[in-house]
């Protein structure tokens, strides 16, 4: 359920986000990763929680393409344990870092990657208009690289 978006904005020279009401929406993805993607899954109590896509990607860092927590399982750590099982495997294939993409419709992502230690690196405004020509959805790209 989307209920703020993520206004983005420059402040000292780093893109940030500015999180800002909206009309509530049910937000739904179609789940189409590349085939050379790993799946990795999570398990609280013996239920499956979260799931992880990734592999490596041409820019030499391992690319997130799905991080999926069930409702029931949010804000307890679940999507945190994926994002650093992700580093740990990037680091594991000797990649540069880690990368992904969200959208400025999903702040709790957002800030999730932002806690992690990612940063904003760039955006794509017109990446969703093709499925959905009002739509106000912004890609937001993260990035991962060790200190």
């Amino acid at each position: 359920m989307v209920e703020r978006v993520g206004n983005l904005k420059f402040e000292d020279s780093k893109l940030v986000l500015e999180s800002a009401p909206v009309l509530p929406y049910l937000k739904t993805y179609a789940v189409d990763a590349p085939s050379e993607t790993e799946c990795h899954v999570a398990f609280v109590e013996g239920k499956a929680a979260g799931e992880l896509r990734c592999g490596p990607h041409w820019n030499g860092y391992l690319c997130v393409h799905d991080l999926i927590v069930g409702a029931a399982f949010r804000r307890k750590g679940v999507g945190k344990a994926l994002v650093r099982h992700a580093i740990r495997r990037a680091d594991s294939l000797a990649l540069k870092g880690v990368t992904l993409e969200t959208q400025n419709t999903n702040l709790p992502a957002c800030r999730l990657y932002e806690r992690c230690g990612f940063t904003l690196g760039g955006f794509d405004q017109f990446l969703y208009k093709a499925l959905e020509p009002k739509s106000l959805e912004v890609a937001l790209f993260w990035y991962w690289t060790p200190a």
